[in-house]
Parts: structure tokens; sequence; C-alpha cells
């Protein structure tokens, strides 16, 4: 998911998925070539009747990379989200040290997550806009192969897990 965040550092903020998912393919280039749907999240497409501008703000996005070993994907999303803690993209939100966050939120890489979407309940005043699903295509494989995506080494996961302590302990 790439999801606005306002308690993200402004070096980590990004302008759109766009941006987000060069971010990604940096710190992860396993998934260079590898094609993705994105749509905007459901509370996303909430307009103002009288303005036809975004109800809530900044838009986020459900990102979808196929894939085909789904007996490797929750480990892949903690290697990503290390990955992304390593390249100096950790954070937490104010008030909550506990919260740990990246720009790749890690709780998507599950394998019994389910997405349900529906069309949500507007007050007054709002509608619902149309939803825009865009496929940005493959350039050379359209699967994510986690296969590719290395173990973090012994000394990555000793720095990963100082980092990480450090932040909870403050």
């Amino acid at each position: 998911d790439w999801d606005y965040d306002p308690s993200r550092p402004a070096e980590l903020q990004d302008g759109g998925v766009g941006e987000w998912w060069s971010r990604m393919q940096g710190v992860v280039p396993e998934l260079k070539g590898a094609g993705l749907v994105y749509a905007p999240s459901s509370k996303s497409q909430i307009v103002r009747l009288d303005t036809g501008e975004p109800a809530f703000g900044e838009t986020s996005y459900h990102v979808y990379v196929m894939t085909e070993d789904r007996d490797r994907v929750e480990d892949v999303g903690k290697i990503i989200d290390a990955r992304m803690w390593l390249a100096g993209m950790g954070y937490t939100k104010p008030g909550s040290r506990h919260m740990r966050r990246t720009p790749f939120d890690a709780c998507t890489f599950s394998v019994s997550r389910r997405v349900f979407e529906s069309r949500p309940v507007v007050g007054d005043g709002l509608v619902l806009g149309k939803r825009i699903s865009t496929i940005l295509p493959p350039f050379g494989k359209a699967v994510f192969d986690l296969g590719a995506v290395g173990d973090l080494t012994d000394d990555q996961v000793a720095e990963y897990k100082a980092m990480t302590a450090r932040v909870i302990s403050r």
C-alpha cells in the first residue's frame, strides 16, 4: 500500500505512487520490471459534491504486484521492511515509539490478508468519485520473483535489530 502519512518525515514524503514505486525499486531492485496495478483506497474516492475535490486530502492507494511463490510472501515482506530501515527510511509516528513505519506497509505482505472493497457510506455534500485503477505494464517480466529476494546477512539483521531497538527505547 501507498498511504499518505502526514507524520512521515519530509524527506520520505512521496509525490504519489510513481515516486513511491521508484523508491521501492531503489531498495528492492528485484521489483524492477514487475508490472503492478494500483487503485485509490475507498476513502480516497470520496469527493466534495460542490467542488469535486477529495474530501479527505491526500490520496492513498492499494498497490498489487503479481507473484507466484505465496509461501515466501511474509518472509519477503519482513526483508523489505528491514531493507527500508537499513536504507534510512524507517520512522515512528509521533507519540507512538512502538509503531514503526516505512514508506512500505509491511502488514500488506500476508497471505491471509483480505482486501474488502465496497462503496463507502458518504455524508451530506459528499459523493463517491469514479474509481480509476491503473495498470503499469511490466518492462521485462510481469511477476515479482520472490525467490530472487535474498535473505539479510547476519550483519544486516544485527544492524536492523539495533536500529529498531534504539527507536523503541527512546
